[in-house]
């Protein structure tokens, strides 16, 4: 086994010791860090659950044009033609959105989000938007 030095060169060593010297020192930092990105993991699963998720045994199209409908149903006025691609697309109206995705060719994913933040209120509108939709699709509204 060579040692390090005959693999790096004088300057690369040098550069490896004063970065470890330099993480030694501010150990601190890399606390602060580690925490900031768990809160930034916490904040991400937070927003995600502000919403709720149903699947629907519809195509694309179909649930696409249900989930415009009931967006403006509920009282959020969307445009009647939001952009969407061939398999995905959204309708936005200031802190509600219900995003449309194809699974399969008759499947599709319908997740309605308010708000940024997980609370009970965002969580129930959602819903509502929801069920507009579920109604909309033929299927009966969870209890």
């Amino acid at each position: 086994m060579r040692p390090i030095v005959a693999l790096c060169s004088r300057s690369r060593v040098l550069r490896l010791v004063s970065a470890a010297a330099l993480l030694a020192t501010s150990t601190g930092c890399v606390v602060a860090a580690v925490g900031a990105a768990a809160a930034a993991g916490y904040g991400a699963y937070k927003v995600q659950r502000n919403g709720d998720v149903r699947e629907y045994e519809v195509p694309f199209e179909r649930a696409w044009v249900a989930a415009g409908d009931a967006m403006r149903e509920s009282g959020y006025p969307v445009a009647a033609h939001a952009p969407q691609g061939p398999s995905e697309g959204a309708y936005e109206h200031q802190d509600v959105r219900a995003g449309v995705f194809k699974v399969t060719e008759g499947r599709t994913r319908v997740e309605v989000t308010v708000g940024t933040f997980d609370n009970a209120d965002n969580r129930r509108r959602a819903r509502l938007v929801l069920d507009a939709i579920s109604r909309r699709l033929g299927y009966t509204p969870p209890s």
